[in-house]
């Protein structure tokens, strides 16, 4: 439980870690991985599980600046949506994707300050939130 929180905190300055995540919070997710997956709950100590099939692409695909699909393909409006201190997809690969969505009608790139890759978990959710429903919203 310590080292997925240590996990979570990647990139964090110290003094920002204490007030990111809402209180209760990281428990009640950590409690819902171990309801759903027996085989990580049964470990000792007990373990969120993720499958490896995410880092496998990023080394085959991203990596290796190839892809499995065309983003210049991609014909509707797209919104990315990158946390400041994500650790687990860094700037680089969010703004590489967002140039090859060249026949995208619409884009956006918006960065949540002071968020990691479960800003979705954390203080500055709203913003999020609030970026996706006006992108939906926005007459086209």
């Amino acid at each position: 439980m310590d080292a997925a929180r240590q996990r979570w905190l990647t990139g964090v300055a110290a003094e920002k870690q204490k007030d990111l995540i809402p209180s209760g919070w990281f428990e009640a997710w950590w409690n819902a991985n171990l309801e759903t997956d027996p085989v990580g709950a049964g470990q000792n100590p007990p373990v969120v599980r993720a499958p490896n099939g995410v880092r496998e692409d990023g080394q085959r695909y991203w990596g290796a600046d190839t892809r499995y699909y065309d983003a210049s393909k991609i014909r509707v409006p797209v919104l990315l949506v990158h946390a400041e201190w994500d650790a687990d997809t860094p700037a680089y690969m969010a703004q590489a994707l967002f140039a090859r969505l060249t026949g995208a009608p619409a884009k956006r790139y918006v960065v949540i300050g002071e968020g990691t890759h479960m800003v979705i978990m954390e203080r500055n959710r709203m913003h999020l939130f609030r970026e996706v429903q006006l992108f939906l919203e926005e007459a086209r």
